[in-house]
């Protein structure tokens, strides 16, 4: 069953469009990762796909409806958006910002029922904060505060999870940890997750499926050991590489060395 879909979908700002896709369907359970180089429309994709931007032309559809004759509240009880670097008050704490995360299933005057409670403690301890959970998050370090992210999108418990390079600005260290993180709760609990990375390696690490854009279009669509090759590596993010694969592990991309001008896709 596909939980997200696009159709003749055209995104853009104000008369430029950015991102043109025919066809896009999203199956649930799935574990994707959109790559590809900085302005080929990764983000305004994401965006687009999470009723953030609305598009010039097609339509997106959210469990066979579409998403655009949908109330904000009825998506957010089934979609959770995180861009890039969100910003909360430094001084809420980590269970105030979860408990941010039920705001579309509170009922009149905003009271919570244990159904909510159940919501933020199942998303806390998902994300291994207890210990944390009445540290001011502008306390924590870069990794623990994705983490605190990650939980208020949990505690709406939404069926898919949509990240924007959910790891920038960490260390190799808390990257990792992010990523296996929600590698865990696609695995345990099935959520559906769609993620933009910049890093390769680790798309293809993680991802069951890759999508590859360049100027605004889908060029290379499936499972990572399938589509990548010093071809794309050339073609898309103008470097001369190769792709290393390994018996039962994900391809290793090595960038070597910016390729020749003229191969650069015009």
């Amino acid at each position: 069953m596909n939980v997200l879909e696009a159709h003749a979908l055209e995104l853009g700002y104000e008369r430029r469009t950015v991102v043109s896709v025919p066809h896009l369907a999203i199956e649930a359970g799935a574990f994707l990762v959109i790559v590809g180089p900085n302005g080929s429309g990764k983000s305004t994709l994401l965006r687009g796909l999470a009723r953030a931007l609305r598009p010039k032309t097609g339509a997106v559809l959210l469990d066979g409806k579409a998403i655009a004759r949908l109330r904000p509240r009825e998506i957010a009880r089934r979609l959770a958006l995180l861009p890039q670097a969100p910003i909360a008050p430094p001084d809420i704490t980590v269970e105030e910002l979860v408990w941010r995360g039920r705001h579309p299933h509170l009922g009149f005057f905003g009271l919570a029922k244990p159904a909510d409670r159940d919501a933020v403690e199942w998303a806390i301890s998902a994300t291994d904060l207890g210990p944390l959970r009445g540290r001011p998050v502008g306390q924590l370090s870069g990794g623990e505060r994705q983490r605190v992210w990650i939980a208020m999108a949990l505690a709406q418990q939404p069926g898919v999870l949509l990240l924007d390079e959910p790891t920038t600005y960490l260390d190799i260290g808390h990257q990792l940890e992010v990523l296996s993180l929600l590698e865990r709760l696609n695995r345990e609990h099935g959520l559906t997750l769609l993620l933009v990375l910049q890093d390769l390696n680790q798309a293809a690490r993680f991802a069951r499926r890759l999508i590859v854009m360049q100027q605004g279009h889908i060029v290379a669509d499936g499972p990572p050991a399938d589509i990548l090759t010093a071809d794309l590596l050339r073609d898309v993010f103008g470097v001369e590489g190769e792709v290393v694969r390994r018996d039962g592990q994900p391809p290793l991309v090595h960038a070597l060395r910016p390729a020749p001008r003229s191969d650069h896709p015009r």
